[in-house]
């Protein structure tokens, strides 16, 4: 979460304005991607899982042929919400 709040933080350039945008975003936005069972997250990474399997099946074999779990992958770019792919206008 650091990274999304850093990337309020230079959105808003207001320090309370970026606390209450990352509540928000942590509350109603991703209500369970940062809890301890992080639901919401591993939800969406079944999902992601599920569409590569169906829309991209050569890079879906790919990956199980090297054993590289897809969830490996795309927690990096979930779980930050894509803040660190993206510039922090476009992601937040």
């Amino acid at each position: 979460m650091n990274f999304i709040a850093l990337g309020c933080l230079r959105v808003t350039k207001s320090e309370e304005n970026a606390f209450w945008q990352l509540s928000a975003i942590a509350q109603i936005v991703l209500p369970n991607y940062y809890t301890s069972s992080m639901t919401g997250t591993q939800v969406d990474m079944r999902i992601l899982g599920q569409l590569v399997e169906m829309k991209l099946p050569l890079i879906d074999e790919h990956l199980k042929s090297l054993e590289v779990p897809l969830e490996i992958l795309v927690s990096q770019w979930l779980l930050p919400i894509f803040i660190t792919t993206f510039p922090a206008s476009v992601a937040i």
